[in-house]
């Protein structure tokens, strides 16, 4: 049965008598001034139809013409326009008087909406595109962390005539669904997907087909001691393509698989096989290791010890015994062999090469300890001894051969980590700590007898000599960021050079010449050049066998005084511009009096030349306010003479980047205003001549 109730311009109403009371008139109220209509009962609104008007949600502005309001509490109705929210909107109690706005979206306003004790419900559409819309469940406003939360969504069964419901699932705010009947407020899941179930039968069941008989399925149960169980009706693959065919086993693995520390077991076990307990029950077969590194592993999968089995080959050499490993033959007297039959050294190991790779005759690690040394190699000297070397590392190779090293030093990790120490002490002769020598090449070849690489590539705390050229690299391959912009003279004459001693006793570890040095003091530098001061640090060197500090390191600051030199050369180069204009201003001055003197004097007599001169040399150029500026700055001059007057503005090269002002002038005291707002930042000189004579002025553009 269909019912449709119409609310004309026209006005219902009825009196109903229920248990004595009388329910007030149905009516529509003002139907063409954008008014509710509105059920009263009890003299107070219980439901309203709106028939027009917009309304203001949660910053949401739209129409709610149509929209049903139902609520027992009149409250509800006397908050003006901000109830109903939707096209059916249910309102319970609210403790604060008015229904939830909080997380009401515009898209909302066509479902139906729920607010009820200080929260809200949603149950409708949303609208995504044309013809795209999903079907949405909304709720809540407090999520499990707020302090009123939380705010859940469940699943509910109930039945009989009990207050109790029977709780099935619920979903959180976090995302969280749990299914279960054993879920509350107190024990919330927290995973995407948790299922809880107290009960031994397991709490997933996987099926491929349902039916009353022969269904297939694969059940999951986490006991209650923790253990997981994978309960199939088939076998079980892990890691397996179904197209390539079927799992054959119960657990069918196809790639590797991993255990850990078995029970009662150290981690150092062998996996053997597999052992049976009883009729149909087996498990892994392992074996421990005894804890004796000199045992090894028989044929028979026992253990057997390397003192019984393992035996040297005892050679005889007239009385004395040499030990060779694998070979029977004759030797050198108290000598070890591998990989050959004469030894030539205490120990001597032999490896010819035909494969191609890595190639290792032997191979020494050593691993974990307080202190460790994988090669421990001492030469004690006596008198008669003419040369001592504790090791010595010859690597020949061949001239095709792409890279030979005597010796590759590689250290990784560590506080303080050093590839090669190299220690002389008390020669009588001299005292060389590491020489590298690169003799023997073809020349025109590359010579290298010391190469260092790094953030530091070399340090060196003493004066280092040398027969040959230091060589920078400068290569304009390696650089960017190329600029003209150049310290130059106005930095360079603010150096202060200083002669002065190094404290040698003070600091010996630094080993600093005793002679007079001429320098620059890196503090004072950094004021006026940063760049060219570095913040470094001496390294501490330490004894590797007694820990013993050989040298103090400390913090200290360095300067580059290789980069100092572009910044001579510029400062030369501005130097000898500034030369060059004076040069050309006396050349211009010594024409003006000579053609004056041929000319002007010739028609004039002394007084009047004088008064002249006298007029031109009034005139006056003062320096520009404010200096240094950023964008303009004001000039005053004066003139003396009614002459030709010109104000030009110079680079440091002597280039016009600017004439201010050209043309015959009066004599008078003048005022311009100079806008550099167009050129760089740098030093400039701007000069007033007056009738041949100029006058030059510095001015600093920030």
């Amino acid at each position: 049965m269909l019912i449709i109730l119409c609310f004309p311009s026209i006005t219902f109403s009825q009196d109903w008598n229920t248990g004595g009371n009388v329910l007030g008139p149905l009516d529509r109220l003002g139907a063409n001034n954008g008014q509710p209509v509105t059920v009263i009962t009890d003299g107070d609104p219980h439901l309203r139809l709106m028939d027009s008007g917009n309304i203001t949600v949660n910053t949401y502005t739209y129409n709610r013409n149509g929209f049903l309001g139902l609520s027992q509490d009149p409250t509800f109705f006397n908050l003006g326009l901000q109830s109903p929210f939707t096209q059916l909107h249910l309102n319970g109690n609210n403790p604060n008087g008015f229904p939830e706005q909080l997380g009401f979206r515009d898209w909302m306003r066509y479902g139906i909406l729920f607010t009820h004790n200080q929260d809200m419900m949603y149950v409708g559409p949303r609208r995504i595109g044309d013809d795209v819309t999903d079907a949405v469940i909304a709720w809540g406003d407090n999520s499990i962390t707020s302090q009123n939360g939380p705010d859940n969504l469940t699943f509910n069964w109930s039945t009989g005539t009990g207050p109790g419901i029977l709780e099935v699932a619920r979903m959180t705010s976090e995302g969280h669904t749990g299914i279960g009947t054993l879920f509350s407020n107190d024990d919330q899941p927290v995973w995407a997907l948790e299922v809880w179930d107290d009960s031994s039968d397991p709490q997933l069941r996987l099926t491929y087909d349902y039916g009353p008989i022969n269904d297939l399925y694969t059940d999951l149960q986490t006991s209650n001691l923790g253990h997981f169980h994978v309960i199939p009706t088939g076998n079980m693959a892990v890691g397996f393509d179904p197209t390539e065919g079927l799992p054959t086993e119960k657990l069918d693995v196809e790639g590797t698989a991993r255990l850990r520390i078995m029970p009662g077991l150290t981690p150092d076990a062998l996996i053997t096989g597999i052992q049976q307990t009883e009729v149909g029950d087996y498990a892994l077969d392992y074996l421990e290791f005894t804890g004796n590194d000199t045992d090894f592993l028989a044929g028979d999968g026992t253990w057997v010890n390397g003192d019984d089995l393992c035996e040297w080959n005892e050679i005889d050499n007239g009385g004395s015994a040499d030990l060779v490993m694998g070979y029977v033959g004759a030797c050198n007297e108290g000598r070890v062999g591998v990989g050959l039959d004469v030894p030539t050294g205490k120990f001597h190991s032999f490896q010819a090469n035909t494969a191609d790779g890595l190639n290792t005759n032997a191979r020494i690690e050593t691993i974990g300890g307080n202190e460790i040394n994988s090669i421990w190699v001492s030469a004690n000297a006596d008198a008669g001894t003419a040369i001592s070397r504790g090791v010595r590392v010859e690597s020949q190779g061949v001239a095709t051969q792409s890279t030979n090293h005597g010796v590759t030093a590689r250290v990784v990790a560590g506080e303080k980590v050093i590839g090669v120490l190299g220690q002389a002490q008390s020669g009588t002769d001299h005292t060389i700590g590491v020489a590298g020598l690169a003799l023997g090449g073809t020349p025109g070849n590359q010579f290298v007898g010391v190469y260092g690489e790094g953030l530091i590539a070399g340090w060196f705390a003493g004066p280092v000599w040398t027969n040959a050229p230091v060589i920078n690299v400068s290569d304009a391959t390696f650089k960017e960021n190329v600029s003209d912009e150049v310290p130059g003279l106005e930095t360079v004459l603010q150096i202060s050079p200083k002669r002065y001693n190094f404290k040698t006793e003070e600091y010996p570890s630094f080993n600093f010449p005793e002679t007079v040095q001429y320098g620059v003091m890196a503090q004072e530098l950094q004021e006026i050049a940063p760049d060219l001061v570095t913040q470094a640090e001496k390294p501490t060197l330490t004894d590797p066998d007694t820990g013993e500090v050989i040298s103090e390191g400390m913090e200290h600051l360095g300067v580059n005084y290789t980069a100092m030199i572009p910044m001579l050369i510029k400062a030369t180069q501005e130097q000898q511009s500034i030369i060059d204009n004076q040069q050309q201003q006396i050349n211009e001055l010594m024409s003006m009096v000579e053609a004056c003197c041929q000319s002007d004097v010739k028609s004039m007599d002394n007084s009047e030349f004088e008064i002249q001169m006298e007029e031109k040399f009034k005139s006056e150029l003062q320096q520009n306010y404010p200096n240094p500026f950023q964008f303009t700055t004001r000039i005053n001059y004066s003139i003396g003479c009614a002459c030709s007057a010109q104000i030009m503005v110079y680079n440091q090269m002597g280039e016009i980047v600017d004439v201010i002002f050209e043309g015959q002038a009066s004599p008078g005291d003048y005022s311009v205003e100079w806008n550099a707002t167009n050129v760089s930042s740098g030093i400039y000189y701007y000069a007033l001549t007056v009738d041949g004579v100029e006058m030059v002025k510095k001015a600093i553009k920030l």
